[in-house]
């Protein structure tokens, strides 16, 4: 059996780690398509949640926490999420951490958009962008949603 190659093995990770095995298709076109826009992607298991990270010296990167995966589409969720920072103007000093959040969201939603399939997934993702945003109002003393 020969041996796979690094998407290869990325994409077997995703499905098996994180749960998604029937969204194999789709995890295969959302990994490929969002590493082609220049972001390097991985997953994580150090601890329960997921992030982008700039830094000047090294590419951009987005890593995905698939440690006590509990709703599978919340991987997906959040990848489009991190992708918003992403695709997010430079972080300069004094900008609103909430704000930054909201955008990445609005970022995330325009995304998703191209993956038809989903659309039937709206009150999933909703629930999951809900109870992100509501971690950081919290923190913030904000009211939530």
């Amino acid at each position: 059996m020969p041996l796979k190659t690094p998407r290869e093995q990325k994409i077997d990770e995703f499905c098996a780690q994180g749960k998604l095995e029937p969204y194999r298709a789709l995890v295969t076109r959302v990994l490929d398509d969002l590493q082609a826009e220049g972001v390097n992607i991985s997953a994580r298991y150090d601890v329960e949640f997921s992030n982008f990270e700039a830094y000047d010296d090294k590419p951009e990167h987005i890593r995905i926490s698939l440690k006590n995966v509990k709703v599978p589409l919340n991987v997906l969720w959040i990848l489009f999420h991190e992708f918003g920072h992403f695709q997010s103007p430079k972080i300069t000093p004094g900008d609103n951490k909430v704000a930054r959040e909201e955008l990445a969201w609005e970022f995330a939603e325009k995304t998703i958009t191209k993956y038809p399939e989903l659309a039937a997934e709206k009150e999933s993702y909703e629930a999951c962008k809900k109870w992100c945003l509501n971690s950081y109002y919290r923190e913030y003393g904000l009211p939530e949603i």
